[in-house]
């Protein structure tokens, strides 16, 4: 099943997405610098699945992810190009898209 996780503008933020059946903490940050998003990914009983994962479009997101906590689908970054401040909000070009394992 494919679902688009609900992502916005703000710099900074932290999001809870349920992805195949378990529930994972996103925190979300962009680099005015680089002029991209990165984000951090967590359990909700906080153990780290991974750290500094740069959203790019084109792949899979989790492609470099492993451990026990891995979420067992995919995750693409869809649009146009990759995303800078204001593409990932409602309505921009550029959105986040979870394909859970059972498709």
């Amino acid at each position: 099943m494919s679902s688009v996780l609900t992502t916005y503008a703000d710099p900074f933020y932290t999001a809870t997405f349920e992805l195949s059946g378990v529930r994972y903490v996103f925190d979300f940050a962009y680099s005015q610098r680089e002029n991209a998003w990165y984000f951090d990914l967590s359990t909700e009983a906080g153990d780290v699945v991974a750290h500094g994962i740069r959203v790019s479009t084109g792949c899979d997101l989790f492609l470099f992810t492993s451990g026990p906590h891995k979420p067992r689908g995919i995750l693409q970054c869809l649009g146009p190009y990759d995303p800078g401040l204001n593409d990932l909000a409602a309505g921009g070009p550029c959105f986040l898209r979870y394909t859970g394992d059972d498709e």
